[in-house]
């Protein structure tokens, strides 16, 4: 059996933040025989525009639609932003609305979260999002990362946080193995 290949996308655009250590931190949990690959697109992806969709799009919507195709599977780390999801992932998501890309594949969606309560409508926004473009959500809850278990170098050192995210891995094989066994002839 191919071996599952996972796309991360971390919804900050900054160097350095939880969101994109979550998604690194899960990468190196992911249970042995995953491949995972972290997109760096999101930033270059021009705004939205119909008139720019289709046959020609711009060269980093069709490398954007490459991945997400490439992809068993897409686990999202993505903050919030005035109660909202970040502008980057609305815009990202905008593009493939029409593209198919996401139809009835894994998604995991999860936010590094300062405390209880945080994050919560941002990831709600993400989540309703992806059901809108046909992701089947496995995993769609907040990571509570408190600022003290960040390490200046974006590291995450907290054992509860390290054992979330082992389970957000294994549900999201888990989506891969089951959307495989229902593809069987």
């Amino acid at each position: 059996m191919d071996t599952p290949k996972i796309l991360a996308v971390a919804g900050s655009l900054q160097s350095v933040s939880s969101n994109k250590s979550l998604v690194e931190l899960a990468a190196r949990l992911a249970p042995h025989g995953t491949e995972w690959t972290l997109s760096s697109l999101l930033g270059a992806l021009p705004l939205y525009n119909a008139d720019l969709d289709g046959d020609a799009a711009p060269p980093v919507v069709v490398a954007w639609r490459a991945e997400l195709d490439q992809a068993d599977a897409v686990v999202f780390a993505s903050p919030e932003y005035g109660h909202g999801m970040p502008g980057a992932v609305k815009n990202a998501l905008d593009w493939i609305v029409g593209s198919g890309n996401f139809n009835a594949k894994p998604v995991a969606a999860t936010c590094a979260a300062a405390g209880p309560g945080r994050g919560e409508r941002g990831l709600a926004m993400l989540v309703q999002t992806l059901r809108a473009i046909d992701a089947v959500i496995v995993w769609d809850a907040p990571l509570i990362v408190p600022k003290k278990s960040i390490q200046p170098d974006g590291v995450i050192v907290d054992p509860n946080v390290e054992s979330a995210l082992g389970e957000l891995t294994k549900a999201v094989v888990d989506g891969v193995m089951s959307r495989r066994m229902l593809a069987e002839p």
